[in-house]
């Protein structure tokens, strides 16, 4: 299935570059704050105290969390994803959701470290938290840009010798 999956990605390897850049540059769009579409912009709560703490609380907590938080992963990881879906090797693409998995990973396991040391820093940075999005945004918009063109398959082509 990996092969007819292969296949029908080469077949339709333009088609697919397009709507992905599209993709890319509208989440782009998103974080920059030129684009608010109302259904992503909605908040629900459930509000629930455990009464006691075990190991299913700690999963509904973290499934919770993960449903929260889809927003703000959601735009890097399908960039990530379609990046790696139009790499040569599938290598290319792993070693890209590992990357992602890292710097994913890293501020937490930071944080939980070094609490008391970050809250002091997080604060600091909070204060640029918009621009860092803005910018975010501007270099995912520029990403599908070259993904639409092809400059991007082309400049993966450059390191392939590597």
């Amino acid at each position: 299935s990996a092969t007819i999956a292969g296949q029908f990605m080469l077949q339709h390897k333009v088609l697919l570059r397009w709507v992905g850049g599209i993709f890319v540059i509208g989440f782009g769009l998103f974080m920059t704050g030129a684009l608010q579409p109302r259904l992503l912009l909605r908040e629900y709560r459930i509000h629930y105290v455990p009464k006691t703490v075990n190991f299913g609380s700690a999963v509904l907590i973290g499934v919770a969390f993960g449903f929260g938080w889809t927003a703000c992963v959601t735009p890097w990881l399908t960039t990530i994803l379609v990046l790696a879906s139009q790499s040569a090797h599938w290598q290319a693409g792993a070693i890209l959701l590992v990357i992602y998995a890292m710097g994913l990973g890293m501020p937490f396991l930071a944080l939980g470290v070094f609490a008391d040391r970050m809250m002091r820093r997080l604060k600091a940075v909070s204060r640029y938290s918009a621009l860092i999005e803005r910018t975010g945004g501007v270099l995912l918009i520029l990403l599908g840009v070259l993904m639409i063109t092809g400059v991007l398959e082309r400049l993966s082509g450059l390191g392939s010798f590597i």
